[in-house]
């Protein structure tokens, strides 16, 4: 009861500081929605989930004796398993979603936002090929790319607070609470010319073409994933263009849990996640 009295307390104070602001010649409206798009960055703490060094990964792809004497084929040479990558990264990802609030004050708004956003975490494993036309007593070293993609719908509730409303230009700070809903996607091993290997478990997706590697039934019901919670904060600065109209634009960096929890094994990681975002909304 203390911390809610507290968070009743800090509300209100900051309420009635906004309702202090100066305004501008446009006014928000006030209820707003909005669309956004921008750059998503994930943590790369669970990017390593997909290197492939799982014991149903990558060594199911190399034992398999159809997969292992295709790659022999492919490779035309002795070879041996290298490395796995041990510290993959996303790629920057396309971030897309809904924005809406309500103005209790001049200078205080109730917001919320739900945005889905597609990652590719990729990196590179290494086979050693004894390839007698390289000109050196060692083995080749060749670098094999490695794939791993997952889809997180990004929830927040919170509040925006004014700090400055001066020739249409409103600067702010946001806090608010996040969920983010995870779900695997694949996760694929590309060995030159040879389509790619699924080298997650086949469980996940449903099933995989004993004679190729490539998923051939993506309707697995066990797929790693899950619901992490945290928190946000961020700024931005919104430009009143007409009487109808917002440019929104600003950074949130989200402190929350990434959950790839699967039918046999609990995976999750807490971590920053960063998100530059661009918003057209009414109001």
């Amino acid at each position: 009861m203390k911390r809610i009295a507290t968070v009743f307390c800090v509300l209100s104070i900051v309420i009635s500081h906004s309702q202090e602001l100066g305004k501008s010649s446009l006014e928000l409206k006030k209820f707003f929605i909005g669309v956004n798009a921008g750059g998503y960055l994930g943590n790369k703490k669970t990017a390593n989930f997909y290197n492939g060094a799982d014991a149903n990964g990558l060594s199911r792809v190399l034992n398999t004796t159809v997969y292992r004497d295709q790659i022999d084929q492919e490779l035309a040479y002795d070879w041996y398993f290298g490395e796995f990558p041990e510290q993959m990264r996303y790629s920057v990802a396309l971030q897309l979603g809904v924005h809406l609030g309500y103005h209790l004050s001049d200078g205080f708004a109730l917001i919320g936002d739900v945005d889905i956003i597609n990652l590719k975490a990729q990196d590179f494993v290494t086979f050693l090929i004894d390839d007698p036309n390289n000109g050196l007593p060692e083995p080749t070293i060749e670098t094999m790319p490695i794939l791993g993609e997952e889809k997180r719908l990004n929830f927040n509730f919170g509040f925006q607070n004014y700090l400055s409303q001066e020739n249409n230009t409103f600067v702010y700070w946001s806090m608010a609470f996040n969920a983010t809903s995870t779900r695997f996607v694949g996760n694929t091993l590309k060995v030159r010319n040879l389509p790619d290997y699924y080298v997650g478990d086949p469980l996940w997706i449903g099933s995989v073409n004993p004679n190729n590697g490539t998923v051939i039934n993506d309707r697995g019901r066990t797929r790693p994933g899950g619901t992490g919670y945290g928190g946000l904060i961020g700024g931005g600065v919104k430009f009143k263009f007409n009487e109808q109209f917002v440019f929104d634009l600003g950074y949130n960096l989200i402190y929350t849990t990434i959950k790839l929890t699967d039918y046999d094994s609990v995976f999750k990681e807490r971590g920053v996640q960063h998100s530059l975002f661009l918003r057209l909304i009414w109001g």
